[in-house]
């Protein structure tokens, strides 16, 4: 467990090595954190064509098609740039909390040994956060994108659709899941086998 143990806080302090430089360039406003810079707002429509598009860069038979049109504004109210971290803030949310599990099931694996209810635990909690994360994220930056379009086109009326859910995350949650009814099994082997020695 050594090599991973040193690696989870390796990667917490990444993401927090990150954070905090996109917030100093925030601030310098040099740059932008989950979409903000105090500058603009945009939303894409993915429902509007914007036309052919580079159709001479196309080869023979090809045809170009740029699908989804951005609006933008460069005067945002506070509202809209709620909407607009909204839109990529959830997917930053899942990968940390995912990242801060993972470090703290290692962390008393590292301690307690892997074959404990504890580590078990945590691979339920991780297999239910990223498989529920995975559908929740990307539905909330949906909706997010949504309602900053809809202050931001005129007769824009919003309908459902499914987002873009990620396969790899969904069967990972549900393998943890999965995963986590054999720790229990092999905790209890071990537990007995402890009481016959």
């Amino acid at each position: 467990m050594e090599p991973l143990a040193s690696a989870a806080p390796l990667g917490l302090l990444w993401f927090v090595v990150v954070t905090v430089v996109g917030l100093g360039l925030l601030a310098s406003g040099r740059g932008s954190l989950f979409g903000l810079d105090g500058e603009t707002a945009c939303a894409v429509d993915p429902g509007l064509q914007a036309g052919e598009v580079l159709v001479d860069r196309a080869t023979s038979g090809v045809s170009t098609m740029a699908t989804g049109t951005r609006f933008c504004t460069g005067d945002p109210s506070g509202a809209q740039m709620i909407w607009q971290a909204l839109t990529t803030f959830p997917g930053f949310v899942l990968a940390v909390g995912a990242l801060v599990m993972v470090w703290r099931m290692v962390r008393v694996a590292d301690r307690r040994g892997v074959y404990t209810l504890d580590v078990a635990r945590g691979l339920r909690s991780l297999g239910w956060w990223l498989l529920v994360g995975a559908v929740l994220a990307p539905t909330v930056q949906d909706l997010a994108n949504a309602q900053l379009l809809g202050t931001l086109s005129v007769g824009y009326f919003y309908t459902f659709r499914l987002p873009d859910i990620s396969p790899a995350v969904v069967l990972t949650g549900l393998g943890l899941i999965t995963l986590t009814r054999v720790m229990r099994n092999a905790v209890r082997m071990r537990e007995d086998l402890e009481g016959l020695v």
